[in-house]
């Protein structure tokens, strides 16, 4: 009678691990990680409130870098991009912060009479004092110059890049693209993008900007 018993118990257990082989088994058919579902990009700090304690950076991986950015942005008597308001409903700066030359920005906003380009340049310098206001032009963006930022923008994938990047350097130019629309905020940061690395067409929407406030000559701009 026992010697049956065990013969059964046997059998089960030999059954319950064959069981478990073929799940695994065909588990191992199935397309699982990154292939079948791609990740969702998260933005940085999509809730971005306004007020005056309010940073440019709060919430980014460039936080650290306040003291640095923020000095010459508030220097422009520029503000942080915030969720909440409603007076603008979309925009973009493209802040320019070269060691030896003066800090520039450049935003474009759309309206309710359509995009609008606003830039402004310091009398200081990005690697040290920012000094003051020196400059602002403002004027209105056709719509052959906003199929080409749109293009710019895409051809740069800007919403899918990571904020920071690991090179960096001692002198050259930050460059620096924050974004807020619909899709949330968004702020992407390099040092000195070299225009035929990998990041040459982010740099091109950097550069696209400059050239079209005509605050910074282009030979200037190939310098950093």
């Amino acid at each position: 009678m026992r010697a049956a018993f065990e013969r059964l118990l046997r059998a089960a257990l030999r059954h319950s691990i064959y069981l478990h082989v073929l799940v695994i088994g065909c588990a191992g058919d199935q397309i699982v990680g990154p292939t079948a579902h791609p990740p969702p990009v998260f933005l940085e700090s999509t809730v971005r409130p306004c007020g005056a304690e309010a940073r440019f950076f709060t919430g980014t991986t460039i936080a650290n870098r306040e003291a640095w950015y923020g000095k010459q942005l508030r220097a422009m008597d520029e503000h942080p991009f915030c969720t909440d308001s409603r007076s603008v409903a979309e925009s973009y700066r493209f802040t320019w912060i070269p060691s030896f030359h003066p800090a520039v920005a450049v935003r474009i906003d759309l309206t309710t009479t359509g995009y609008r380009l606003t830039g402004k340049i310091l009398n200081g310098a990005g690697g040290y004092e920012p000094g003051s206001l020196a400059r602002v032009v403002v004027h209105a963006l056709n719509d052959a110059d906003v199929s080409r930022f749109s293009e710019l923008l895409r051809s740069a994938q800007f919403w899918e890049l990571p904020t920071s990047a690991q090179r960096l350097g001692c002198d050259g130019a930050q460059w620096v693209l924050e974004a807020l629309t619909s899709k949330g905020y968004h702020v992407v940061d390099r040092w000195t993008p070299h225009q035929d690395g990998s990041v040459r067409q982010f740099r091109a929407v950097g550069e696209w900007m400059l050239a079209t406030s005509g605050l910074v000559p282009e030979t200037l701009v190939k310098e950093y």
